[in-house]
């Protein structure tokens, strides 16, 4: 499903539930926005949708926000060690997102993480979690190497 952005017609809105982000607006997990029904042409969550704890209403505001002819972006870790930052509750499968999204007409829905990826990024999270628990001395450089040199 092609979107093209065109940057000088651009004008976008932040929303952010940490309060260490600079975002336009700050919200709580469960409130409404404070955005006007059908007001913008997009949403685009980028690795954000699993930092909310409350899913259902979150869909149900951006369906809201969202002009009738709008499109909605999500990208998500699937097979992702946890990031607390500052929580981190789920972790969606197509099928999840699809149960999810039931007032939109989905398009499309891409796994962009194969089997070596995730390996990769679970090594990595392994890796960097036993040096941070161990004694060693050897700088964490090594493991990033090893990490981006393999992968």
């Amino acid at each position: 499903f092609p979107v093209t952005i065109y940057a000088n017609d651009l004008n976008w809105i932040g929303l952010d539930v940490d309060s260490s982000s600079r975002a336009s607006i700050l919200i709580n997990s469960g409130d409404n926005y404070p955005i006007q029904s059908e007001s913008f042409d997009a949403v685009i969550m980028s690795f954000s949708i699993e930092h909310i704890s409350n899913t259902p209403h979150l869909i149900q505001e951006v369906y809201r926000v969202l002009k009738s002819k709008g499109v909605l972006i999500i990208r998500c870790p699937f097979i992702y060690p946890l990031h607390d930052s500052p929580d981190d509750f789920y972790r969606f499968s197509p099928s999840g997102l699809s149960a999810n999204l039931g007032n939109f007409d989905i398009k499309e829905i891409n796994i962009n993480c194969g089997f070596f990826e995730a390996q990769a990024v679970n090594s990595n999270y392994f890796l960097l979690q036993t040096y941070n628990k161990c004694s060693l001395n050897y700088p964490i450089h090594i493991f990033k190497l090893f990490y981006f040199y393999l992968f």
